[in-house]
């Protein structure tokens, strides 16, 4: 388990990564690279420290459906203030990785986050899983984030239903 101290390390490292220059820059122009990278070092980790090992995401966090392709819902996303989130462990559905993790946060230093991951869907769609939790970039919270403390799939999946257009008829 993650320390307090290491949690804050933790939460410093990736507010840097995720919000500063060059970054922030590499982060928007290189985003599928970052992405395959994330998933890599999210499985090598796993086999260090089982916290940071991919997990199978739950059902309760299905938002439902939208329907575009994933280049279309990853534009969605960033127009909607949405940010990748490469410092998320993997998510995987039926041993299927994930397209894709996202956050969005108010402000960089908020106490709590949406955490999105998107999934291939049917026919060029993409399937929307969410949970609301502590933010994995405010020092202050990190340690709650890093143990799971209030992470809250409902109210995930009813925040980013509110943000975009997911077809629930599904979920």
């Amino acid at each position: 388990m993650v320390s307090e101290g290491m949690a804050k390390v933790f939460a410093t490292f990736g507010y840097v990564v995720t919000y500063k220059q060059p970054f922030r820059w590499a982060v928007r122009r290189f985003g599928g690279l970052a992405e395959t990278i994330r998933q890599k070092v999210s499985r090598w980790a796993g086999s260090v420290a089982s916290r940071a090992a991919p997990r199978s995401i739950d059902d309760d966090e299905f938002a439902g459906t939208i329907h575009q392709p994933p280049d279309e819902v990853e534009d969605l996303l960033e127009d909607e203030g949405f940010i990748r989130n490469l410092l998320s462990r993997l998510k995987t559905r039926n041993g299927e990785p994930e397209i894709g993790s996202w956050v969005y946060r108010e402000d960089p230093r908020v106490e709590y986050q949406l955490h999105v991951m998107i999934f291939s869907g049917d026919d060029d769609s993409v399937d929307v899983y969410a949970h609301h939790e502590y933010s994995s970039v405010n020092p202050d919270v990190a340690y709650q984030h890093f143990t799971g403390d209030k992470l809250d799939p409902e109210g995930g999946v009813v925040r980013v239903r509110e943000k975009l257009p997911i077809d629930a008829s599904d979920g």
